[in-house]
């Protein structure tokens, strides 16, 4: 067995090592070494060969450090020769002169829309005004009345009817910069997700991803079908959509949304504890139609960590050998209170860390889940999991809304 240095890269590992590694299987692919193999050791080292290569028997290994990336080939026999070692050689110096210099931008295009478990009737009446900005993102109006039917069930078996979901999508609109797309995309899903958190917080609802992010064809702009779904046998099979459109778009109602919502984008890039809220937020939103009990704990946690900007945890004083912390429910009361009167921050707190309590650490489910989501629709009493998802759920939601809404508009 032998191995020979070939290089020292002056790359950076973890930032560039993924654009350097495309280069390299490229080229070598160039120059006829097809399916490459490499195998990855949590990122302390990469090793690739050419498994099904007749000629080239030797394989590359990548190692951090000092000066960025180090190269060296590994053989089998006594010594290495040229032939096993100079076709890495080449590939890996060639693939490092390529590095940043293919960076390229990418415009992209989205959709999104309210969840199709949103029951909120606006969404049917209410789109957005203008195009805005929102840090790096543009969002405007789709200009389209979407009809949606969706068969349930699934599987192409039997259906028992449809659900059909109407609303008014937005487009959202962005440039990425990397040498690949795949890579870029990595980097704009945090994006539309962000935005897509912000939504839910300013109008309501649960906004989601209903196409994309993709990048833009020339020439093909992109046009959101006014109608989709399995819609024949239905009574929308011979539905006039024209019609529809005109109809929905006499009687839609153009909304702006709240003055702090351009701003929060950069509020967000300064607070890294305020960011983490909000996403836990939008996760609770997200979660409420199908797992109501998880959402609500969820829900608790954003609240908590607002409270986490002002008040710090302590140690515990139950005795001197104790090192657990102590305080998250002084954070979640403390958050509250900037949007309540202290008895209903009391009154809530004590309500919603027992119910997460029991969620958190019993597995406790408080809503329908048990029933698959079939809530009890009973006229002559009211079940402790109808009163869950109709009043404790609600309330924890509107009181998590309100802690970040103040904190994002600039009255926190």
């Amino acid at each position: 067995m032998w191995e020979v240095e070939i290089c020292r890269l002056p790359l950076q590992w973890a930032q560039q090592g993924d654009e350097w590694h495309r280069h390299l299987c490229a080229l070598l692919t160039e120059a006829g070494f097809n399916r490459l193999s490499s195998q990855g050791n949590w990122g302390t080292e990469v090793i690739l060969s050419s498994p099904h290569h007749e000629t080239l028997l030797s394989k590359l290994r990548m190692t951090p450090c000092a000066e960025g990336i180090l190269c060296e080939v590994l053989g089998d026999g006594d010594e290495p020769t040229e032939d096993q070692v100079r076709p890495w050689r080449d590939a890996a110096t060639r693939a490092a002169e390529r590095v940043e210099a293919s960076t390229t931008g990418f415009d992209w295009v989205a959709v999104i829309g309210p969840h199709h478990k949103d029951s909120r009737r606006e969404f049917e009446t209410e789109t957005l005004a203008e195009p805005v900005r929102v840090g790096p993102l543009s969002l405007g109006p789709g200009g389209v009345f979407a009809l949606e039917m969706i068969p349930r069930p699934l599987l192409g078996l039997p259906t028992n009817g449809y659900s059909t979901h109407r609303s008014w999508p937005l487009i959202v609109e962005g440039t990425a910069f990397s040498y690949a797309w795949d890579m870029a995309l990595q980097d704009v899903r945090p994006l539309v997700r962000r935005l897509m958190a912000l939504l839910s917080l300013a109008w309501g609802g649960c906004w989601v991803p209903r196409y994309g992010p993709m990048i833009v064809q020339p020439g093909r702009p992109l046009e959101i079908p006014p109608v989709s779904g399995a819609v024949a046998g239905t009574p929308w099979e011979d539905l006039d959509v024209e019609a529809v459109q005109a109809d929905a778009r006499e009687s839609c109602q153009a909304v702006e949304l709240p003055g702090w919502f351009e701003q929060a984008w950069a509020v967000l890039d300064r607070d890294p504890i305020l960011a983490e809220a909000l996403n836990s937020y939008y996760e609770a939103v997200r979660a409420e139609a199908e797992h109501p009990s998880l959402a609500f704990v969820a829900y608790v946690a954003a609240v908590e960590g607002i409270g986490a900007m002002t008040v710090d945890l302590g140690r515990c004083q139950c005795c001197d050998q104790c090192e657990a912390q102590s305080g998250s429910v002084k954070r979640f009361r403390t958050a509250l209170r900037t949007v309540m009167s202290n008895k209903d921050a009391n009154a809530l707190t004590e309500l919603a860390y027992g119910m997460r309590s029991k969620t958190a650490h019993q597995g406790t489910l408080h809503a329908a889940e048990d029933a698959l989501g079939m809530r009890d629709h009973s006229m002559f009493r009211l079940s402790p999991s109808r009163a869950f998802d109709t009043f404790t759920l609600s309330r924890m939601r509107a009181a998590c809304r309100s802690v970040l809404v103040r904190i994002l508009s600039g009255t926190g």
